[in-house]
């Protein structure tokens, strides 16, 4: 749940980011070391930056993990989590786009394709 969010949201920023007009390596650098920073910024968003969707982890698989936490928390649990929820509808929406089998940062070509 974390990773799959966490790579929505600096997709997110990114994307905004780049439509601004912000060089993507300046922000990863000024990010870095703020409460922004993290593995994952560093690791996925170099690989968004580079385009880079070599496959580490699937979206499938990202998928997959997010469609069980889900299945747990409102099925056995009672709890409703928004965040991942929206989460699994994106990376759902790019096994449509046909990006099932490239790397989860790969997120970022839902903001791309018009």
């Amino acid at each position: 749940m974390i990773v799959g969010i966490t790579i929505g949201a600096i997709a997110e920023a990114f994307s905004m980011a780049d439509e601004a007009g912000v060089d993507l390596h300046k922000l990863r650098s000024a990010l870095t070391g703020g409460f922004a920073d993290s593995a994952i910024l560093q690791k996925h968003g170099e690989r968004m930056i580079e385009r880079n969707f070599e496959p580490g982890g699937k979206v499938v698989t990202q998928r997959k993990d997010l469609y069980q936490a889900l299945e747990f928390s409102e099925g056995e649990l009672g709890l409703e989590l928004p965040f991942s929820r929206l989460a699994l509808e994106l990376y759902e929406e790019l096994i449509e786009m046909g990006g099932g089998d490239l790397d989860h940062s790969a997120l970022i070509k839902i903001y791309e394709e018009e």
